[in-house]
């Protein structure tokens, strides 16, 4: 029980502090903009999840890569990770359909939705299918380098469903 309150103060501190950074950079209007600076992007996540199924609690922890293109207005995001625990590992493979808000140069929150694929090797290898969202940001800190925050809340069904929620925090690559 002490897990979950432990997870949930930390979703709660990391969201509030997205909250108040994308606040005080909505206040820059000056530098705002709408273009996307680049079309493409690549980068690599470290990841923590916590799985809520059946009133049991089940972490993970790993990385994973991605890739991303910039069509128009939204962006599609390509993401597969190795998440391992003591018993096994889990690949997660995210398709998002991201809509991203270019507060201002160096700020770029973004909200995304989209299926997931969970291959499975626990006790019993399965695949799992389900709805992954994410809400995050890139932090530019060059032309071409940014840091990535990121926090997902997916609904998987594994013959029930699963609550998972992951942080993650990565580099990206524009170009």
């Amino acid at each position: 029980m002490m897990e979950k309150t432990k997870i949930r103060v930390a979703l709660a501190a990391f969201v509030l502090g997205l909250s108040f950074v994308v606040s005080v950079s909505a206040a820059e209007e000056d530098h705002t903009h709408d273009d996307h600076a680049h079309r493409f992007f690549a980068g690599a996540k470290g990841t923590f999840l916590a799985s809520f199924v059946d009133g049991e609690t089940h972490l993970f922890g790993g990385g994973g890569l991605f890739f991303e293109v910039a069509l128009g207005p939204v962006e599609l995001e390509l993401c597969a990770r190795v998440l391992g625990n003591g018993h096994g590992v889990i690949l997660p493979v995210d398709l998002l359909l991201k809509l991203p808000f270019h507060l201002t140069q160096t700020i770029h929150p973004f909200v995304g939705l989209g299926p997931t694929l969970v291959p499975v090797f626990l006790e019993e290898n399965a695949l799992h299918v389900g709805l992954a969202t994410a809400i995050g940001s890139y932090f530019w800190i060059s032309n071409a380098w940014a840091l990535a925050l990121e926090v997902n809340y997916n609904l998987v069904f594994e013959g029930h469903l699963a609550h998972e929620v992951m942080a993650n925090v990565g580099v990206v690559f524009g170009w």
